[in-house]
Parts: structure tokens; sequence; C-alpha cells
């Protein structure tokens, strides 16, 4: 029997409103751990920018010393992987769960904005690891020992076209003060990464 007092996704997305807020999440807690100190590391540090005696973590950075107990390094990883994984798990329910009230406009909005995010996370991941696992479905890939890394540039195929699709489904414009992505927001990222 289906839970009666818990939210569900085959309950759920009933909506456009419940749909807008099942993407919410993908703006919030999911960054903490490449938002946190991550960045500085990962941007500043880096570029030696900063000079930190007291945070061995940022230290490695800046001496390009990082070790792989860096807990910088394991929570950017981390929060990276989980922004993908939530964004798997989004699409999917959206295609499989979304009511026939919901419109054709809110599921293109809430694909594309996983879509952006999934992109973006993979471009960090890129960008500071090279070659990692591309991973698109939870279910099939997620306990696959066997799974391998893509190459760079395949990684960087994959989130183009994730940004390419973004452009496509995302509205003109976003409700003043509601901070979510637009068809702007993935070209200004797209001519970004193009760049990169």
């Amino acid at each position: 029997t289906p839970p009666l007092g818990n939210l569900t996704a085959p309950n759920f997305f009933n909506t456009d409103a419940e749909l807008l807020a099942g993407t919410s999440a993908l703006y919030n807690k999911v960054w903490f751990g490449a938002n946190a100190q991550a960045l500085l590391s990962f941007g500043d540090g880096r570029a030696g920018n900063m000079h930190t005696p007291y945070n061995s973590n940022w230290q490695q950075f800046y001496q390009f010393t990082v070790s792989n107990t860096n807990s910088d390094l394991r929570n950017a990883w981390n929060s990276y992987f989980t922004v993908i994984a939530q964004s798997n798990v989004l699409i999917y329910n959206v295609n499989t769960y979304a009511k026939p009230a919901v419109s054709v406009a809110a599921k293109n909005r809430a694909i594309g904005e996983a879509r952006y995010l999934r992109g973006l996370s993979y471009s960090y991941l890129v960008q500071n690891w090279g070659p990692v696992p591309i991973i698109t479905d939870n279910l099939k890939q997620g306990g696959d020992t066997t799974l391998t890394r893509n190459t760079i540039e395949t990684v960087w195929e994959f989130v183009i076209r994730d940004l390419q699709a973004a452009k496509d489904l995302l509205p003109a414009s976003s409700p003043v003060g509601s901070g979510r992505l637009n068809a702007y927001s993935a070209k200004g990222m797209l001519a970004r990464f193009y760049l990169t």
C-alpha cells in the first residue's frame, strides 16, 4: 500500500507547483561540500592568491601537494556526484511520474534545470580531476563496479550536450527574485565551456 502520509515520487509531481518544488533541492545543500571551502582551494589556492598557514587543506593546494585525504577535495567530489545523482533521479521521476495535469513547459523547465546542473557538476569534475565516469542512470550504473572513467574529451562532449539541451528546455526568463535558471543562464555557461 502506498504511504498516505509521506511524499514519494509516485504520489508527487501532480502539478506544475509540485514539480517546481521538486527541483528546489538542486539549488540547495547538494552544493555545500563544493561551495564551502573547496572552490577557494581549487581556484585561489592553485592560483597562488592565498596564504593561509592555519588551514592545512588550503596549504596543500597552493603548495601543489594535495593528497587524497584532503577533506576539501573529498567534499567537492562527493558534492558534485550528489548533484549528478539528484539530477538523474529528477529527470527519471519527471519522465516517469509527472501526472497529466503537469504542463509540458514545467516538465521542460525541470529537466532543463537538472541537465544544466548535472553538466555544471561534470565541468567542475573534469576540470579538477580529468577523466571521470559519466553516470546517467543511478539504478543501472550506481552499483556497477566495472564502470570506468571517460576520457576528458568525452566528458566535455557530455557537458556540452547537457548545456545545449538545457538551453533549449529552459524558458527565456525566470520569475523575478526566484534565482532560477533560464535559457540565458545556459547560453552563458555554454559559451564559457566552449572557451574552456
